[in-house]
């Protein structure tokens, strides 16, 4: 414990340092935790438009090789096919109806029950039914909703390792706090202040779950 106490006061600028541009760093994603965080406590979690648009028939004659197996999960082939007709479908629509805009994100993928193809991304989306399509809804979040995707790791492979970076490090930045409190003079108070956390915050979480 001695050695331990040397070690941490001889490194103490360089364990400040750290706490410190580690804590800057990942500041957007702290206020964004937090405000998606608080939404989330009462119970709000933003706003989705959903525009249905029924199709004519110059533009369902896009899609007559639109006929693809319900329920099923689709095929790379069936789905790259999927996708070349629904973005030469919006090519030729976005000049007459905005809203048919293409998404930026132009992935493709089932929807969760099979029946549907979705193409876009998270923040604005297109959804038509796989075979015979008559129509196609139109999705897109405000910001808020947006905010929320990020909060639950919907924002795609990057952002997700970018948070899970700030998970690993904030428990760093806790651990530096720690090492940098003065135990011996203020030992109990701090003791006794962590353990009165745990307690009270086992306590309402256990009561809140019965």
């Amino acid at each position: 414990m001695k050695k331990l106490k040397n070690i941490v006061k001889k490194h103490r600028s360089k364990l400040l340092a750290l706490h410190i541009y580690i804590s800057l760093f990942f500041i957007p994603l702290a206020l964004m935790y937090k405000i998606t965080g608080i939404v989330c406590i009462f119970g709000y979690f933003g706003g989705v438009d959903r525009q249905v648009v029924v199709l004519d028939e110059l533009q369902r004659a896009y899609l007559q090789g639109f006929d693809f197996p319900l329920g099923i999960q689709s095929k790379p082939s069936q789905r790259e096919s999927a996708r070349a007709q629904i973005l030469a479908l919006l090519a030729q629509s976005q000049n007459i109806n905005q809203n048919l805009a293409i998404p930026f994100s132009t992935q493709i993928k089932d929807s969760r029950d099979k029946n549907s193809f979705i193409l876009g991304g998270t923040n604005h989306s297109i959804e038509i039914v796989k075979s015979n399509p008559s129509e196609i809804i139109i999705y897109r979040n405000d910001f808020l909703a947006n905010l929320m995707a990020l909060h639950f790791n919907r924002a795609g492979f990057w952002f997700g390792a970018l948070s899970f970076c700030f998970v690993v490090f904030m428990g760093i930045t806790y651990i530096t706090g720690l090492l940098m409190c003065d135990f011996k003079h203020n030992g109990k108070k701090y003791t006794l202040t962590m353990l009165l956390g745990f307690v009270i915050s086992a306590t309402l979480g256990v009561y809140g779950l019965v």
